[in-house]
């Protein structure tokens, strides 16, 4: 089960930052009963920000194939001319 604190709650940070620790997982901070806020642990926020980078890392490749099979793309003798041509290099 997911917690729940209001807004008000976070007067208390002390049983607050508790309240984080002891949750396992998101705590969500609500406004007049609607979700304003998620708090979540260092760790989570890691692990969090980790996977989203690994996300976009794949979705990064599955572009690239689909550019490859698409015929996107310009061989790197090509692609390294033409920057040279260009940049003076």
């Amino acid at each position: 089960m997911i917690a729940t604190v209001s807004v008000r709650d976070l007067k208390d940070t002390a049983k607050i930052c508790a309240t984080v620790r002891q949750a396992g997982g998101p705590v969500i901070v609500t406004r007049n009963g609607y979700p304003e806020l998620v708090l979540v642990t260092p760790q989570e926020y890691d692990e969090l920000s980790r996977a989203r980078e690994k996300q976009r890392l794949y979705d990064a490749i599955a572009q690239g194939e689909r550019d490859i099979e698409e015929g996107r793309w310009v061989p790197a003798d090509v692609l390294l001319a033409s920057l040279g041509d260009t940049y003076g290099l």
